[in-house]
């Protein structure tokens, strides 16, 4: 399939039931950098310790194994940002509504169209890349308003020690200074 290749991204597959994968993993190995292991705990293990960009978890035929593996992909910290994808072999309202319900980021329903797999793989890989820029921006606009506040409060500080300073000034011939500190601190206290 034409389009965007990147080897540096991994897609892990966990495969529940692997008697089907022989016709799409081609051309996702063609695009991503691939790596099939057993589904379950030892998935889990295999995605923390390889901390994939995508998790693909594939379930046989009416199998729910993969709605179970993908709630305790999502249990786990490490991955909790990972998307997951889950090709169900189950009716598509069921597979898709329990898929959702489970936390992952989409269900597709077997048989599934190579092409329409590496899609939504693409779309899932944006969204999460998308969402970790998106947080950086937003932890840096944080430091800029924290920045600008401290920078606010010592301008001010500043200011109001000129014009105490400016307000202590005594003028011993008029006498006006401790009028002038008086009005002074009124426009404080406001």
């Amino acid at each position: 399939m034409p389009g965007i290749v990147d080897r540096s991204l991994m897609i892990l597959i966990l495969n529940e039931m692997a008697e089907d994968t022989v016709e799409w993993t081609h051309e996702l190995s063609a695009s991503y950098r691939t790596i099939a292991v057993p589904g379950g705990h030892v998935g889990i293990q295999e995605a923390i310790l390889r901390q994939p960009s995508l998790i693909l978890v594939n379930g046989g035929s009416g199998s729910h194994a993969p709605f179970r593996t993908t709630e305790a992909i999502r249990k786990v910290d490490g991955l909790a940002r990972v998307p997951v994808l889950i090709l169900a072999d189950l009716n598509p309202d069921t597979a898709q509504t329990e898929g959702l319900r489970c936390g992952a980021d989409d269900c597709l329903v077997k048989p599934v169209l190579p092409g329409l797999l590496i899609m939504r793989i693409r779309l899932r890989i944006r969204s999460a890349e998308n969402e970790v820029l998106a947080s950086s921006r937003r932890a840096l606009m944080e430091q800029e308003i924290v920045r600008k506040n401290l920078e606010i409060m010592r301008t001010q500080e500043f200011y109001i020690s000129a014009r105490a300073s400016v307000a202590e000034t005594r003028q011993n011939e008029t006498g006006l200074h401790i009028e002038r500190t008086r009005l002074f601190m009124s426009l404080l206290i406001r």
